[in-house]
Formats: structure tokens, C-alpha cells, sequence
């Protein structure tokens, strides 16, 4: 971003989707990937800890979301 605008002033951008639209698009789909939503990333690896977990112990299985 510095080398297409020579700033680090961040009014100097006017908004990162005119310069870089592919980032802008792709930002909001890691954010919601990275809080767990299903179909996405971090979705798979919560659901398969949890259920690891259950197998070891139903109530560690059942509590630990609640704890987090």
C-alpha cells in the first residue's frame, strides 16, 4: 500500500477498496472465518476439538463452549 500511495497518512488512502479491491474483499470473509461461523475455516477445527472432547468426556464436550 505504502509503495502505490508514498504516505502513511491514513486519510492520504481514501478507503483501501479503491487502490486494492481484492484485499477489501477478501477482509471481511477472514474476519468471519476466523470467529468460528460455519462453512468456514475455523469452523471445521472447533467442531472437530469439540467433539474430541465429548468422546473424552461429554461434560468437558458439553461446558467448554460455554466457558470460552
Amino acid at each position: 500500500m505504502y509503495e502505490r500511495r508514498h504516505s502513511l497518512e491514513i486519510a492520504a488512502y481514501g478507503g483501501v477498496a479503491t487502490p486494492a479491491p481484492q484485499l477489501a474483499d477478501g477482509v471481511p470473509d477472514a474476519t468471519l472465518a476466523s470467529i468460528g461461523l460455519p462453512t468456514l475455516n475455523n469452523f471445521i477445527g472447533e467442531y472437530l476439538v469439540l467433539q474430541g472432547a465429548s468422546q473424552a468426556n461429554f461434560y468437558v464436550g458439553y461446558f467448554l463452549p460455554r466457558w470460552a
